[in-house]
């Protein structure tokens, strides 16, 4: 019986594992197929690595209730740089460089 609950809960891990490689963007394709083979080889080590890693670019991309595609857009680019760079603090700088 515990084998058939671990094996629930592992199988669980790794399917919201896998949804969270299919919903996030920003990923190229053999860096998902990398990361998903990640998960299901290396089951509870690979799913929590995966879900760490792209954490942040899940908050970045799951659009705010509300709000147009229009502010999804420019939240994205404020957390990623308008050229598609590393991930901000999220400190607000008005607009401008923190460094």
């Amino acid at each position: 019986m515990l084998i058939v609950i671990a094996a629930a809960v592992l199988l669980i891990l790794n399917g919201v594992a896998s949804l969270v490689l299919v919903r996030v963007g920003g990923i190229e394709r053999g860096q998902r197929i990398a990361q998903a083979l990640l998960v299901w080889l290396l089951p509870v080590v690979g799913a929590a690595v995966v879900l760490a890693v792209n954490r942040e670019l899940t908050r970045a991309t799951v659009p705010v209730r509300g709000a147009s595609p229009d502010d999804v857009t420019s939240m994205s680019q404020m957390q990623l740089g308008e050229n598609g760079g590393s991930v901000s603090s999220g400190a607000d700088c008005g607009g401008h460089s923190c460094s």
